[in-house]
């Protein structure tokens, strides 16, 4: 139990670091709305993502890393999981929105996944004895 809550609790952070300035700063360019909407929805996005990793602890095949291998299948795992949780979160919104198209929804959670795989590399980077490349032979 205390490893699932470690990991979704390290999961949450990382998506929630990188969703609230991808969100303030639109929010705070529109006029209806304030920065505790921002926080917000970056904390239903950061919670699919902290979800998901809580799947991923009690099924331990729900990776990518058999496919690309175990190093960078937490980069992988780390773009999946905030992509997902961005997109459940903005897809519905883009859709009410007549001048919005899906498109934009998965840029923005293209985006999200892709800030948060970096932020997992350097949490990679800075933790002692995690490998952050392949051995070479």
């Amino acid at each position: 139990m205390r490893q699932l809550l470690a990991d979704a609790g390290r999961s949450f952070l990382r998506a929630f670091i990188v969703n609230v300035p991808l969100w303030l700063a639109g929010v705070l360019a529109a006029t209806d709305l304030n920065g505790a909407y921002a926080i917000g929805v970056a904390g239903l996005c950061a919670s699919f993502a902290a979800g998901i990793r809580a799947l991923q602890v009690f099924f331990p095949a729900l990776t990518f890393s058999q496919l690309v291998g175990p190093v960078y299948g937490k980069y992988v795992d780390s773009f999946v999981r905030a992509f997902l949780g961005s997109l459940a979160v903005t897809i519905p919104g883009f859709l009410d929105a007549p001048d919005f198209g899906n498109w934009k929804a998965v840029g923005l959670a293209a985006l999200t996944g892709a800030l948060t795989a970096a932020l997992r590399a350097v949490e990679a980077m800075f933790t002692p004895g995690e490998q952050t490349v392949p051995k070479t032979p």
